[in-house]
Formats: structure tokens, sequence, C-alpha cells
């Protein structure tokens, strides 16, 4: 099972299929993290944001006593991480643990580190740790021996659990900041993640030599998050490049790929006994895989483009009502969109994400109209690419759904030869699966009118196939957005400010209407 948050409620998920098992409710707000109790594998424990500590029996779903934290915060902290630690071997209470909690002033600029008694909430200590916002503290070590590691900007922070004597703070050049932090779970090895890519693995901490590190370095861009495998022997790194590395601790150069997940990763974490790994991306999706780095499931919620459309809207093709399955069809990661209900996307551009570079802003296809036929069957997509630099790639594609697959498959692509852009999309609406009709509209002043006819290939034989049969312009006015008649027997157009109405069986001219006062184009 996979326990992750989902605002106040935590969520289970079946790690085989990716379906939800269950949800655990109890806290009124916010939650920040999920842990498994250090010392009842029955329990699992949850701390919002107000500070309130919660645990559950993951058997019976049955929230416990909500616990009151108490960890020097005065009026305006807030909690945005928390770790557990066992009390102590001479406890009897297998729930009682020790909790230290993240948290951050309004008025501060790095968080801190508090701890406190899981039972009564009592404060027991703070740490003189500083910490950046984000996933920021880790613990290591065998139990009886486990020590914590903290990171501030080019500071790495370590100290022993047991006395909590504070340790040497060690720091890496200018220019250089921390961005993540794991601990190894038998030995004194610290793993930190750094804004250039590299992975410094350091060794002799807390102890009478001088700490050091060996630099393990693949990512381009920054690392976002590392965890080592349950035994310590690997771990595994995660950037936005959209690969996840398997590195293996004594040789720097034995090391392993999974590329092309698709959106850049932003947080990993690894299941007990080395049986799974989960790898969480900005797609709001995980993909569970195993040892071997091949994928055993999938969870995909609700998605959008993880990059900047650089000028364009969050969902540039809008969104499209599905008649046959009485869903949403809207933008989903680049180049994708997703049917929204059943959960589930369709590549469109067919292409791989291309992901950013330090130095450069990097160009994605995008999926920018979408339209469906009355009954469904039919799909129509637009995509886009233009960097400014190279001709400007404009695609039309034509998807028929396969009742059988119950998937939509391509069945036309049509490279567009011109440097503007599709500016609407619209099917006629028709019941005749036979008789279908697509007008779009061009900001190069034309509309164009698709039809289905027989394909003249040899390898497409008795194959329906779109092609363009006709084409209309207005006064050498740009078009714009379009829209059909009840029954389809009219199409009215936009050209700049004035409307347009067309006979959609010939393609002739019925009236055009301008308004006495116009202050632009009509939307």
């Amino acid at each position: 099972t996979l326990y992750l948050v989902w605002d106040s409620v935590i969520r289970a998920y079946s790690v085989k299929t990716g379906e939800l098992a269950g949800e655990y409710e109890g806290l009124k707000s916010k939650a920040v993290g999920i842990k498994i109790h250090p010392t009842n594998p029955n329990a699992i424990v949850s701390c919002s944001e107000k500070g309130k500590l919660i645990q559950w029996d993951w058997r019976l779903k049955i929230p416990g006593k909500v616990v009151d934290l108490e960890f020097g915060n005065g009026k305006d902290g807030t909690v945005t991480d928390f770790l557990l630690l066992p009390a102590s071997t001479a406890e009897d209470d297998i729930n009682k643990c020790k909790v230290c909690v993240v948290w951050k002033n309004k008025d501060m600029d790095y968080s801190q580190v508090s701890v406190c008694c899981s039972q009564q909430g009592s404060f027991l200590r703070k740490l003189h740790f500083r910490l950046n916002d984000r996933r920021s503290l880790a613990v290591g070590g065998k139990s009886g021996e486990q020590y914590l590691a903290g990171i501030y900007k080019n500071r790495l922070q370590f100290c022993d659990t047991t006395d909590w004597k504070m340790c040497d703070m060690q720091y890496i050049g200018s220019g250089r900041t921390f961005t993540c932090v794991a601990c190894h779970p038998e030995e004194r090895y610290i793993a930190t993640g750094d804004n250039t890519g590299r992975i410094l693995l350091w060794w002799n901490i807390l102890c009478s030599e001088k700490p050091t590190y060996t630099i393990y370095h693949w990512h381009t861009l920054p690392c976002d998050s590392v965890v080592f495998s349950h035994a310590g022997s690997s771990f595994y790194s995660g950037a936005a490049e959209c690969v996840l590395v398997k590195w293996c601790l004594d040789s720097r150069s034995d090391k392993s790929f999974l590329p092309r997940l698709g959106a850049p990763i932003c947080h990993l974490a690894m299941a007990p006994e080395n049986k799974y790994l989960a790898i969480c991306t900005t797609d709001n999706g995980i993909r569970i895989v195993n040892p071997q780095l091949n994928l055993c499931s999938t969870i995909q919620h609700f998605t959008w483009s993880v990059e900047e459309r650089h000028g364009l809207p969050l969902f540039p093709a809008g969104i499209v009502h599905d008649p046959r399955t009485k869903s949403l069809v809207l933008n989903g990661r680049t180049g994708h969109i997703q049917i929204y209900s059943p959960h589930c996307r369709l590549d469109i551009s067919g292409m791989n994400y291309v992901t950013q570079e330090r130095n450069a802003v990097i160009i994605n296809t995008e999926v920018i109209r979408i339209a469906l036929s009355s009954d469904g069957r039919w799909l129509a997509t637009v995509e886009h690419r233009d960097d400014q630099e190279t001709f400007a790639e404009n695609r039309l594609k034509f998807w028929q759904f396969d009742q059988r697959k119950q998937i939509f498959s391509l069945n036309t692509a049509v490279e567009l030869p011109y440097n503007g852009k599709v500016m609407a999309i619209a099917f006629q609406p028709s019941q005749d699966p036979l008789q279908q009709l697509v007008v779009t509209t061009n900001s190069n002043f034309k509309f164009h009118t698709w039809c289905l006819t027989e394909s003249t290939s040899i390898y497409k034989k008795d194959t329906l196939v779109w092609k363009c049969e006709s084409m209309g312009y207005y006064r050498n006015l740009p078009a714009g957005d379009l829209s059909f008649s009840m029954d389809g027997s009219l199409v009215a157009v936009a050209f700049g400010p004035t409307l347009t109405v067309w006979v959609t069986e010939t393609n002739e001219l019925k009236c055009s209407l301008t308004p006495c006062k116009t202050d632009g184009h009509i939307k």
C-alpha cells in the first residue's frame, strides 16, 4: 500500500493496481506528511500544518486522539514537515515516539526544528538547525544510533539523536546551494543534491575525523530528490530531465536509468525491503516501479502543463464535452489531452517531452484546439509549436474511436503548410457516422472545410480518411471563432469585427453582419 497526502485526508492506494484502497480522515487542516510509526508497524501517523498530530491503525481506519504539539512556535508558526524517532528502547508503550517538527514563522526566511513527545505533545527541545522550506530534514542510522541531517542554502547540519549533541556544519562552494537530503538507513552516510545537479555523498560524520564527500554527477538541472534503497547499497535520484537514475554506492560509474517519464521528478519514496519505488512527478502523477525499474502501476489525477506556456493560457484548447462518455476533454500535460472523469489521457503529439536546459528555454509541441463529433466517435486536435527561430509547426489530426480497443486511434494527420495558427475548429452536428464535416479557421484569413472521403492509398483500401474539400474568406479580414447552427445547415464564422454566415453544403455566403460600433474582433 502507498499512502499519500490529499489535502487534509490521507489516501491509500494499491501498489499493484494503482487503485484507491481507502481514506483516513480526522485532520481539520492540510496535512504536511505521512509516516509509518517507528515502533508500531500497524500505525500510520500524520501531522497538520497547524501542529495537530494524529495516528490511525491502518487496518481499521479509525483515528486516534489528536495531539496538539507544543513546538515553541508562538502564534504565527506553520508546520511544513515532520519526522518520527523511537522514544527509547526502555519504553513499554509502542505508540510512544519522538516527533521532530519542522516549522516556520512568517517573519523568518528559514525553518526551524523542535522535538516533541507524541503522546502528550509536550516540548522536549529545540535544535539549532536552519532549514530550507521544502524536504530539508532527514533521519538515518540503525536503531539506537540514529542521527538527523538538515540543509539550508549551502550549509549541511547534522546531530546524533542519542545525546542531541550538535556537530560540525559543512559548507559547499559559493554559487551552489543544497536542494535535497537523504540519510543512509544503516551507516552514517548523508546524500545531498545541489542546484548544479551534483549529488554529494558525505561520510566521516559524527566522529573524530574530518567529514568528506564523494561527488556523483549526471543531472544537468538541480537535483530535486534523492533516496537510499532499504539496505543502503544503492540510491536513486531525480530532477527535471524526467529521468530516474539508480546509483551504486560503491561505484560512481555503475548506474542505470529509467528515462522518458513524461514530467520532471519532484519526490521519491522507497518501500520496505526494496519491493517498490514511488516516483512522484510534477504532472500530479505517481509511477510505481520495481528494483529492476520496470513499471508496476500508475496513479494519475487531474493534470496540467508542467512548463510555462510562453503566452498561452494554462488550458489553451479550452474545455470540450464528450457526449459518449459524459466527461470533459481538455489539455493535460504538455502535448497531451485528458478525458477527465474516467482518468485517462491521450498522447496527441506522440513526442517525448523535451526538458528545459540550464541556460535555454525549450519550446514543446502543445495541443491548442480540440473538437468532438456529436456522437463522440471522432476527435479532432490541433497542435502547434513556434520557437520564433524556425518555421512554425501546425498539425491537424483526426482520431477515430476504436470500439474493440476502447481507445482513440489516429486516422489522418495533416501538416498545415502556413505559418499562422488554427484559431477554431468544430464538427458539424450529425448523427450519421459517414456524413461528418469539420470546419477550421486560420490566422491566414481563411476557413477550411474537411470531410470524409475514401483513401487513395494502396495501403488503406476501403478506408475513410479526412481531406480538405473547400475554403472561404471574407474581405481579407482575419478569421476567428466559428459555430454551427443546431441542424448543421449553416456555419457562422467571425472575420475581424464581422459575423459571416455560410451554407454548409455549398460553402456559399448567406449574409454578413457588422455592428455599428465595435472595439475589436468577435470572440
